[in-house]
């Protein structure tokens, strides 16, 4: 009964080249596509995930705020900011 359907298979095929042609070039590309798409998120994914103590890494940020609503956010801080964290925080 395989054999029947792959003969079929085939047989269709080799009539319809051009569009069988058409259809393959389709799949292949369709799944280069989507297994590079797969790759580009892992990557994303495995950012900062090689230190052993990667979850005790954070990212400081500067926040202003005016008349008590958030104006604006910065990923940029201020140098003395380690010297104080030092001094109050005993766990850096």
């Amino acid at each position: 009964m395989f054999s029947s359907y792959l003969k079929i298979a085939f047989r269709n095929l080799s009539k319809r080249m051009g569009y069988s042609l058409l259809n393959v070039i389709g799949l292949a590309i369709g799944m280069t596509c989507c297994l590079l798409i797969f790759q580009y998120v892992s990557f994303e994914r495995s950012y900062d995930r090689f230190p052993k103590r990667a979850n005790d890494i954070v990212r400081l940020r500067l926040d202003s705020y005016q008349q008590g609503k958030l104006a604006w956010k910065s990923a940029t801080i201020y140098p003395s900011i380690a010297r104080n964290i030092k001094k109050d925080l005993t766990e850096v």
